[in-house]
């Protein structure tokens, strides 16, 4: 449904998702009432996102003051920004407690781990339709937050925790992130995926291993809804998990054999693999960063080597058959 404007839409009894078109990429957000009501994740830092996440409030009757806590399946920006400002103390990976704390260094590194992806797309100038300008304006949009989120806990592999009228399973989930956790209520089939399952998409962040043997992992669920932390929910998560296994397999092979042909930059890889590409470079630069981590893969197999030559940055075939997984 569509309250003036705000995308709010009833995914099961007391979930709802608020959809924050703004910026890239849209984030989903999920309400579950209750008594105290609480959220599963929170948006982007930006004005404009965490301006309709309170009108979407306020349209389902609640006032921010009234959210009992916030769970953050993964500590990015577009997942904890608003809970900078909502300060209801929230719930995150074991490992990630720190990062509320302090949330100058989380987003520092993040914004690190962004401009180290603009040195594979810039090195290779020609292959792609970006200026330094592009950059800047992304880099200048991804401002460092500041400040904390205080926590009421911590998250584990196993934990049981009420949010709103269920009891939800915490099931650790890297591979997108490496203190991801999904929230799963196996008495109702729900998995709350964050960014470990998302429609249609590949979503390796930091280890294409770990990646798919989450993606493997959550298949075994006795899962009928999947509800991701970006686009629409998913009806048939068995399914959609073996489309997206096989996706990563063929896509790990067909970097591969276009590398195998001649020495490639990350422009010209993302070129060979997709006959349309983003202009937008925050879009774009995302694409890569999952690219990044392919060649990390077949890296690590010996497959392919790196080489930096007067700043270019190419990726050249290294076959080691012994050396194959």
């Amino acid at each position: 449904m569509v309250n003036n404007g705000i995308r709010c839409s009833e995914m099961a009894p007391g979930i709802v998702r608020i959809v924050l078109s703004h910026p890239y990429p849209p984030s989903n957000v999920y309400f579950l009432r209750g008594n105290p009501p609480a959220l599963v994740d929170s948006g982007h830092p930006g004005d404009q996102s965490f301006r309709v996440m309170i009108q979407a409030l306020h349209s389902l009757g609640y006032a921010p003051e009234e959210l009992g806590t916030i769970v953050y399946t993964h500590p990015h920006r577009d997942h904890l920004g608003g809970g900078v400002r909502l300060q209801v103390p929230g719930w995150i990976h074991h490992r990630e407690v720190e990062g509320l704390a302090d949330l100058y260094e989380s987003s520092r590194r993040e914004i690190d781990l962004r401009l180290e992806r603009a040195r594979y797309i810039f090195g290779h100038n020609g292959d792609h339709f970006f200026s330094s300008s592009d950059l800047d304006r992304f880099i200048h949009s991804q401002f460092v937050m500041r400040g904390c989120i205080p926590v009421e806990g911590s998250l584990r592999e196993g934990d049981g925790i009420q949010l709103g009228e269920r009891t939800w399973t915490v099931l650790e989930a890297p591979g997108h992130h490496v203190h991801h956790i999904c929230l799963y209520d196996p008495s109702d089939g729900i998995l709350l995926a964050g960014d470990a399952v998302i429609r249609n998409v590949v979503t390796v962040g930091n280890d294409l291993h770990q990646y798919i043997a989450t993606l493997k992992r959550l298949a075994q669920l006795n899962c009928r809804l999947m509800l991701p932390g970006h686009g629409a929910p998913i009806d048939r998560p068995s399914k959609m998990i073996a489309v997206l296994i096989d996706l990563a397999c063929r896509r790990k092979e067909l970097i591969l054999e276009l590398i195998s042909r001649e020495p490639m930059g990350v422009p010209q890889i993302m070129s060979g693999l997709f006959a349309r590409l983003p202009k937008h470079y925050a879009a774009y630069q995302s694409i890569a960063g999952q690219i990044l981590q392919f060649l990390k893969a077949l890296k690590a197999e010996d497959r392919i080597e790196e080489c930096i030559e007067n700043g270019r940055i190419t990726f050249i075939y290294s076959p080691n058959p012994d050396s194959r997984k």
